[in-house]
């Protein structure tokens, strides 16, 4: 079982607590829960936390297809966390694809 806990705008806390199989349905939850606060907002702009850029990255970048390419090409460096780092990247500009994402 895996507990999600987020604040709301409103600094209230929201905790869910459900059984989540795989990191793709991690994920899918996640953006359920956020989009579900909303109430008609939009999502203005998306951080990603990338454990290794190599020596591709020392300061945020702008996330785009070559900015997936070069986290995915240090994989190597960081195999128990770029790979689900690129996942959530991957799935949040999906979700969220009107707003600009930074890593």
């Amino acid at each position: 079982e895996a507990q999600l806990t987020h604040e709301c705008a409103d600094g209230s806390k929201n905790t869910t607590k459900q059984e989540i199989p795989s990191m793709g349905d991690a994920v899918e939850s996640v953006v359920r829960n956020i989009t579900s606060e909303l109430h008609g907002e939009s999502v203005h702009v998306v951080g990603h936390r990338v454990v290794h850029g190599g020596e591709h990255f020392s300061t945020p970048a702008i996330v785009n297809d070559d900015v997936e390419a070069a986290i995915e090409s240090v994989v190597p460096l960081a195999p128990l966390h770029n790979p689900s780092n690129l996942l959530c990247i991957r799935e949040a500009r999906k979700s969220f694809s009107s707003a600009p994402h930074v890593a």
